[in-house]
């Protein structure tokens, strides 16, 4: 009988005996799971970036106010994101001490 069958039947602390047994013999499991998570949320991250620029499309690449240094009648079109305040565009700048 598989052990989550077991669970009902009170079960419960010695399939969490087995578990932790497991784990500790086996540590790489952890890093197994962990992966696969990390797989999982990017997946999901990955999904909801390329929804929000589909969502986004039109203010983002046909936008009449952003502006256009080089050919403005090109066929193509690069889009920038920039953190002006994050640690990569503050970095070149010495931080002013009041």
């Amino acid at each position: 009988m598989p052990l989550i069958a077991r669970a009902g039947e009170g079960g419960g602390e010695e399939i969490e005996t087995l578990v932790c047994e497991a784990i500790v013999e086996r540590p790489a499991i952890l890093l197994r799971t962990v992966g696969q998570l990390q797989h999982a949320e990017e997946a999901a991250q990955a999904i909801s970036t390329h929804a929000a620029l589909a969502a986004n499309r039109g203010s983002l690449f046909n936008d009449p106010n952003a502006p256009v240094p080089g050919n403005s009648g090109g066929d193509v079109t690069v889009v920038e994101f920039f953190d002006c305040n994050g640690p990569l565009a503050v970095a070149p700048w010495p931080r002013f001490r009041v």
